[in-house]
């Protein structure tokens, strides 16, 4: 058995196994952002919307990754479609709020924030975007 030394790799192997397995296809996702291989992870997010071009999930990862990319303005519109898919998906709703961020919309990012305030289930993707705003969270140079 090889070794497993990043968490692409780890689910890369889940995926071997069963490649729907969303938890893994949302992880996967985040790791490569984070690794920088965005022209991959836009791919991948294509191939997950394939699948299912409903995946709230696929349309906010494909938004942040634009978002790394600096690509503002289409991450928006992406970010906008995935929380109409879902508006009560944490991760598609804080995307939205980093997105209305990085086109310099704060009014419509604060009315968001704000609405999310007395939902206890945005709470933790929502800091993050939080901590972006602030300077806190270094999201992109």
């Amino acid at each position: 058995m090889r070794p497993i030394t990043t968490p692409d790799s780890i689910t890369a192997t889940t995926l071997a196994v069963d490649e729907t397995f969303d938890i893994a296809l949302f992880l996967r996702s985040a790791a490569q952002r984070e690794m920088g291989h965005y022209e991959a992870l836009l791919n991948f997010c294509d191939q997950l919307l394939n699948i299912n071009r409903e995946s709230c999930k696929a349309l906010a990862s494909k938004a942040r990754t634009l978002l790394k990319m600096k690509d503002d303005k289409e991450a928006l519109k992406i970010a906008l479609r995935a929380c109409s898919l879902n508006e009560k998906d944490s991760y598609a709703v804080a995307t939205l709020a980093v997105a209305y961020h990085f086109n310099h919309e704060e009014k419509k990012r604060d009315e968001l924030v704000n609405r999310c305030k007395s939902d206890s289930s945005m709470t933790s993707n929502m800091q993050y975007a939080l901590d972006i705003f602030s300077g806190k969270e270094h999201f992109r140079d």
